[in-house]
Formats: C-alpha cells, structure tokens, sequence
C-alpha cells in the first residue's frame, strides 16, 4: 500500500469525526454554540485536515480558530462562506 492509500484510508476512518466539529463550528455560526466548543473544534481540524491531505481545510479552519478566538460577538457573512469552504474541504 503507497502512502497515498494509507492516507485516504486514515482520512475515511477520521472523516465522521472532522464532519462532527464541522457541525459544531456551523451550530456557533448559527448562534446556538458555545465559543469554547467552537474554538475546539476549529483547533483540531486545523491540526488534523493537513496530514489527512486536506490543507486547504486547515487553513480555513485555522482561520475560523482565529476568528473565534478574537471573540467577534456574532460570526458575519464571511464566516458562512468559510463554512461553505470547509464543508467542501471534506469531501
């Protein structure tokens, strides 16, 4: 098995759990998450999402961490889009 394969293979086995932290930073977007379980998870795909092939995502959610972490009251339109990038990060 190539690298590659061994990487896609890791990715499918992570991907539930990088699509659950996607759902909580889209659940603090809407209002109904707490900053704290947002920050996390952002943290973490931007940790992850690169060894998995993904550097794009974690850029993105390397971005959204810092977003959070400036403690903007309410996420604007450019953090929607930033999702809507994530999303398609992951698949």
């Amino acid at each position: 098995m190539n690298d590659e394969a061994i990487i896609a293979a890791l990715w499918q086995r992570f991907r539930h759990r990088a699509t659950d932290h996607l759902a909580v930073l889209e659940s603090w977007a809407d209002g109904h998450g707490a900053d704290d379980e947002a920050l996390t998870a952002a943290h973490k795909l931007a940790g992850s999402l690169g060894s998995y092939g993904r550097p794009e995502g974690s850029q993105i959610a390397l971005e959204l961490e810092q977003h959070i972490r400036a403690g903007t009251a309410t996420p604007g339109p450019e953090v929607g889009e930033m999702l809507v990038r994530l999303r398609s990060s992951l698949e």
